[in-house]
């Protein structure tokens, strides 16, 4: 990469990456079909969000499966 300058992350940005790759990790429907971790990825979702002070209600249309995480009113 001669020529280009290299920035550094920010201590915010690397706490992002970090935590998407956290996600990442989490054994979703995408690598494990229907027997994915995907309550996991919502409560870990759930929590980076309640940490911004945006809360979530959780709608389970079909038993197990989670069909969307809206933002509440």
């Amino acid at each position: 990469m001669e020529g280009k300058a290299v920035q550094k992350r920010t201590a915010e940005e690397e706490q992002g990456v970090e935590e998407f790759k956290q996600f990442l990790r989490i054994k979703t429907i995408s690598q494990e079909g229907h027997k994915g971790a995907n309550w996991e990825a919502v409560r870990f979702l759930q929590a980076l969000l309640d940490q911004m002070g945006l809360h979530t209600n959780t709608v389970e249309c079909i038993q197990g499966k989670v069909q969307c995480s809206l933002p509440s009113s």
